[in-house]
Formats: C-alpha cells, structure tokens, sequence
C-alpha cells in the first residue's frame, strides 16, 4: 500500500524530516524510484512514519461515494456490533485487525468477502453478485452468468455514517448483507422502510454544494448542466490549464449563465494540509440530482476524503 503514497508528499517529507546533509541522497533514490531507501531515511528519522502513511493513502482510490445515515448500527455501537458479525461469520475480529471470508458452501446472492475493525470504523467489502447475458453457441444465442462487483464500505460509528464505493444500487445492496450479518429483522433491501428507516441517504442540492464550497475556498474547474441556449442537450465547460495546473472560472459570463440552470455536477480543487504540513491538492466532483453523491476524481488520501464528507455531512445537516 506505500506505493500509493505520492512523490510530492515524500518530498515534503524529506525536506521537512531529514537534515541537509542526508536530504540530496534521498531526493536522489526517489527519482531513481527507490522508494524503499527514501522510506528507510525517514522512518530513522520518525519511527512509525511508514505505517501512518500507509493509513492515510491506502484507501479505494478514486471512485464515487455514496454516502447514507445507518441510525441501527449508531444505537449497537462499534463493539457489539463486531460480536454480532463474530457470532453471525463465524470469524475471530479484533479491534485492530482484519479477516478474509472464505466463500460459503451454498452461493449466496452477496456476500461479505473482507472485514476490518479500526475503533470507530469498521470496513468490509461485500461482493455484490451482478448477472450479465452473455453471447453462446446455442439455439438461445445468449446465457445469464453472474459476475460479482466488490463494494467497499466504511461505518463510522461515532457519527453512525456508511460510505459506500461504487454504485448507488449495490451500495445499498452490500449494506443489507452487512445490516443482515448484524440484525436478525432487516427488512427488505427494496422497500421504503429499508432506505427510511435503516439507511437513510445524506443529500445535498445545488445550493447547499455552493455556499459549501464559497465558505471553504474552494475552485471551480468543471460544470456540467443543461444548455442555457437549448441548441444542445447539456453542455459542459472545463477550467483552462496555464503551467501545467487549472485555472478557476471567475467572472465568465458564460459560467454565470450556466451556474443558473440545474447543474447535474459540479468539480472543485481545494487544497487539504495535512497534519505534517504536507499540501494535497485534491478534486472532488458533487454530482447531484435524483442521488447525490461524490466523487474523488484522483486518488485522495483517506484525511483529505473524510475532511471533505465529515464537512459536508455536517454542512447538509440530519
């Protein structure tokens, strides 16, 4: 997971951890690509900083976050909830550790397939079953098959928050299997009380996302919504790039035409510092409408994403 730590940020690292003397040579190996020797130099120089990046950048990379209330698990708490999936998997899950599942002998429509306890998140990946038609030789000419897409969830039980990487459906789908895993009554994943009362989604509108956005300095780079003019369907606008990095929108009469119409997303750049100084450039697209949700366009660490959702959660309100 260390190779997902960036260049920029081994480099803030180096000139801000190692003395003069040593920082040319390990400047030196990381542009050679040894990582290995860069690591080494600063681990000397602060024990433990290996593992803490290897928390702050191994997460899922860049995909789109859905994100829902799970009020059932807030009430069990963390520990009895992890008893429950011991109880129910028949797993041995610490706090601290991380378990994989052998598949079951009967197949199951979905299935938990990973699980980690870090107080006060639980992660798990659930292996949502997708079936596809595919083409065969046969009178027929085409056969159902199932495929399986792995979903990744994040509990956040202090705040009782799920994060769900991938589609909106299938979130909602790898949640049930970890609701079930938990609870004998879970309704059915289809129903309103399921979506009302279980896992009611965060949603944010147009206007919430811009004075959001106004209030943390954050730039305006991609816009994407209904044509103002009607000669196109929708019509989209990117920020220009000047030395290599984009230029926010500002003051274009174009823009401010489009910012009137109902937008289905809309990108923003903000910069994220990190508690050793280190400044992330990150790019979050808020995609709205009917299911709103993120998307974390580059990969972004797992600081700067919880900054970003913990912000807007509280932001958007119950």
């Amino acid at each position: 997971m260390i190779d997902f730590v960036p260049n920029g940020h081994l480099r803030h690292l180096i000139g801000s951890l190692l003395p003069e003397g040593r920082q040319e040579a390990a400047f030196q190996a990381l542009s050679e690509g040894d990582r290995a020797a860069v690591l080494e130099e600063l681990e000397h120089a602060d024990p433990g900083i290996t593992e803490r990046l290897g928390r702050t950048w191994a997460f899922w990379g860049s995909k789109s976050v859905h994100l829902w209330r799970v009020p059932k698990l807030l009430e069990l708490g963390l520990e009895s909830s992890r008893a429950a999936l011991v109880a129910s998997l028949d797993v041995g899950l610490d706090d601290g550790e991380s378990v994989t599942l052998e598949p079951p002998q009967e197949p199951v429509r979905d299935r938990i397939s990973w699980l980690r306890s870090d107080d006060p998140e639980l992660k798990a990946i659930v292996r949502v079953t997708v079936p596809r038609l595919v083409q065969v030789d046969s009178p027929e000419g085409e056969q159902q098959v199932d495929s399986y897409t792995p979903i990744h969830l994040l509990v956040t039980f202090e705040d009782g928050l799920a994060e769900g990487y991938g589609g909106y459906t299938y979130g909602r789908r790898a949640l049930k299997s970890l609701h079930g895993a938990i609870f004998a009554d879970v309704p059915d994943d289809r129903s309103r009380q399921w979506t009302n009362e279980w896992i009611p989604p965060v949603v944010f509108t147009e206007g919430q996302v811009d004075t959001f956005t106004q209030q943390r300095g954050m730039a305006l780079v991609n816009l994407k919504g209904p044509d103002p003019e009607e000669e196109f369907g929708a019509v989209e606008y990117d920020a220009r790039v000047e030395d290599g990095a984009e230029v926010p929108f500002a003051g274009e009469e174009r823009i401010d035409e489009q910012l009137d119409q109902d937008n289905e997303h809309r990108t923003y750049n903000v910069v994220y510092t990190h508690q050793d100084g280190y400044a992330e450039n990150v790019k979050v697209r808020f995609t709205l409408g009917r299911i709103p949700h993120l998307t974390f366009v580059s990969r972004t660490s797992r600081d700067a994403m919880k900054w970003i959702i913990d912000e807007l959660v509280a932001h958007v309100g119950p």
